[in-house]
């Protein structure tokens, strides 16, 4: 993988976020996904000689993200515009929006997840100001009371990015690698078996 991938990351990732979001608003929801879905392959394949890590990373970041998201979506707290496919509370392209962020968290995104405190206080800020873009953009509504809905979001988005730093921390020494600072947590470490 180049030592540039970073610096290549969060351009392909702005540019699969806004294509998501404005394949929404043009009502191609399944195209949000489809772009989604297409980042979070293309960050696999930049990453291959550590497939298995990244795949686990980006699973874990989907299901927990969907998962909470869902339990949101269920009481009431969000709703998605246009709600989710085949019965599901969550529409697809928010689960490829997860995927994707998934594939963020060693690179680009890795500051907010270096640390588990940093996680779970950084999902608690982060989380509310994420769905208040989406609410501006209209892709997502805000439950009322909308106090209620945003504490219920912040806790949600603490335990997503807490738990995801945790499991971090869990594979990185599982994979015996040490944290550096500034660099992506545990890609020196990773090897090929992973």
């Amino acid at each position: 993988m180049p030592a540039s991938y970073t610096k290549i990351q969060v351009i392909a990732h702005q540019a699969a976020w806004w294509g998501c979001i404005l394949s929404v608003k043009g009502h191609a929801p399944i195209l949000a996904a489809v772009v989604m879905f297409a980042f979070t392959f293309f960050h696999l394949w930049m990453t291959r000689p550590h497939f298995k890590a990244e795949f686990l990373l980006v699973m874990a970041a989907m299901l927990l993200g969907g998962l909470f998201d869902s339990l949101l979506v269920l009481s009431g707290a969000l709703a998605f515009h246009p709600p989710g496919e085949f019965g599901l509370p969550l529409p697809l392209w928010m689960w490829g929006l997860w995927a994707g962020f998934g594939g963020t968290l060693r690179f680009s995104m890795n500051w907010l997840v270096a640390q588990p405190w940093r996680g779970f206080v950084g999902g608690a800020l982060v989380g509310p100001m994420v769905y208040s873009g989406g609410r501006t953009l209209e892709v997502v509504s805000i439950g009322t009371p909308e106090t209620t809905a945003f504490i219920g979001i912040a806790v949600a988005w603490a335990l997503i990015l807490g738990g995801l730093a945790l499991y971090l921390r869990w594979r990185s020494s599982k994979d015996t690698a040490a944290l550096h600072p500034g660099s992506p947590i545990a890609v020196p470490s990773l090897t090929k078996e992973d």
